[in-house]
């Protein structure tokens, strides 16, 4: 079912792999002097937050794009 494999693409793109991005950019961040201690949580909420917003927005419109090879 497309459904349910697009809905899995969303768990999976969204939520769980922008957690990679988030945590390094942080880190790098952090570790380059950049980023104060005190705002960690709040510039990792709001980096993650970004990317998967972006992830719900985008993926849809690229599934449905002319010439997608998603069998929609």
């Amino acid at each position: 079912n497309h459904i349910v494999e697009i809905f899995r693409l969303f768990c999976l793109c969204g939520p769980i792999a922008c957690l990679i991005a988030a945590s390094v950019g942080v880190g790098a961040l952090y570790l380059s002097g950049a980023l104060p201690p005190d705002k960690i949580t709040e510039n990792w909420l709001t980096w993650w937050t970004g990317d998967v917003l972006g992830i719900l927005i985008f993926l849809p419109l690229m599934l449905i794009a002319p010439g997608s090879k998603t069998p929609l």
